[in-house]
């Protein structure tokens, strides 16, 4: 895991995007961010009030020129913030948010009303420009991440947006609770990273948006330098269930991915073990493409995607850095709101990667 962050870190880092971080009076985000700041990963660009956010990172060990009389050029060097109270900046957002909203019926002051939610405010000022990214979630609910990055930043026509998460193994290889009576075994986690997809947008895709989804996951990996090995996970492998339209619906996706990518080495319908276990797929699909060496997980809903991605995080031992929210047209990634400052900075690190992929 050290090594693929370590990488994409650096090439994060020589860019210096601008990322919006809405959260500045959440603890783990000032964390993360007193980090990001001393490590020059990005330039932070914070909501709230200049010297509370300026005193609150000082006191979670930001290092500045001159610490003990940091001072708004100081600040301003390293970060920049936006005030919410600012009255000429609300001003020219709510007439940004009416022009995209007009078809909506979007008046000034329902405008005024919804900037004065965090997320809100952020996105709108991520549509006007200033900023590249936005990485907000770990105070709010996913729903109150994607609502406004869907109806603001939005997706190119005729495209969804959906949720990955990398799934990494854990250097110290220890699961991340203490083991209870009934614990697994230890099966040796997760050999490398992996992308599981849709864990939190699309409820129940149909089968070109299941292709749709793959596509976008595997542009993901690409961009974070990982060959993509595709699987469409079903209950089922190549026929072996009844024809159901559950199983049709992978099969279908299956064909218009290689459709549309057909140099993809992918494969679909096909249950996660024969899509994991080189032995297992040896019996039950002998003749995949991918030998049991998928990493890239297509669930075919929302339910075992989520599911999933949770169980492999807790019993596997698992890091689980996201949700990457991906198609839209400017990244707004989305927090767990059981995140730590680790995560946070990781989630940086992809936003970062997603500005500089557009």
């Amino acid at each position: 895991m050290a090594d693929l962050i370590n990488s994409l870190f650096n090439k994060a880092r020589r860019r210096q995007k601008k990322i919006l971080f809405p959260e500045t009076d959440d603890q783990r985000v000032l964390q993360a961010l007193v980090e990001i700041i001393n490590r020059k990963l990005c330039h932070p660009v914070l909501i709230g009030d200049k010297k509370t956010i300026a005193r609150r990172l000082r006191t979670h060990g930001l290092k500045t020129a001159h610490q003990d009389r940091a001072t708004d050029t100081d600040a301003k060097a390293q970060w920049t913030v936006i005030s919410p109270n600012d009255a000429p900046l609300r001003a020219h957002l709510v007439k940004k948010l009416c022009r995209i909203r007009k078809n909506k019926g979007m008046t000034q002051a329902a405008a005024l009303e919804l900037l004065k939610q965090r997320n809100y405010f952020a996105t709108t000022c991520l549509a006007a420009g200033l900023a590249d990214g936005m990485v907000s979630g770990a105070a709010t609910t996913t729903a109150d991440v994607l609502r406004p990055a869907l109806q603001i930043i939005r997706t190119p026509r005729d495209k969804r947006a959906s949720g990955a998460f990398l799934l990494l193994p854990r250097t110290n290889n220890r699961a991340p609770t203490r083991p209870g009576p009934h614990a697994l075994p230890d099966r040796g986690g997760l050999r490398g990273p992996l992308l599981f997809a849709d864990c939190a947008v699309t409820p129940d895709p149909d089968a070109h948006q299941l292709a749709e989804i793959a596509d976008d996951t595997t542009k993901t990996a690409r961009m974070l330098g990982i060959t993509p090995h595709l699987a469409f996970l079903s209950f089922s492998s190549h026929g072996s269930a009844e024809k159901l339209p559950q199983v049709e619906k992978v099969q279908q996706a299956y064909r218009q991915l290689k459709k549309r990518v057909p140099r993809l080495t992918c494969d679909g319908e096909i249950q996660a073990d024969a899509a994991l276990d080189a032995t297992v797929a040896r019996l039950k699909v002998p003749g995949s493409p991918l030998h049991g060496q998928a990493n890239i997980l297509i669930f075919p809903n929302l339910d075992a995607g989520n599911i999933g991605y949770k169980l492999v995080e807790r019993l596997a031992g698992a890091k689980a850095v996201g949700t990457i929210i991906q198609g839209l047209k400017k990244p707004v990634n989305d927090l767990s709101r059981g995140c730590n400052a680790e995560d946070i900075v990781n989630l940086t690190i992809i936003t970062v990667l997603q500005t500089i992929a557009k």
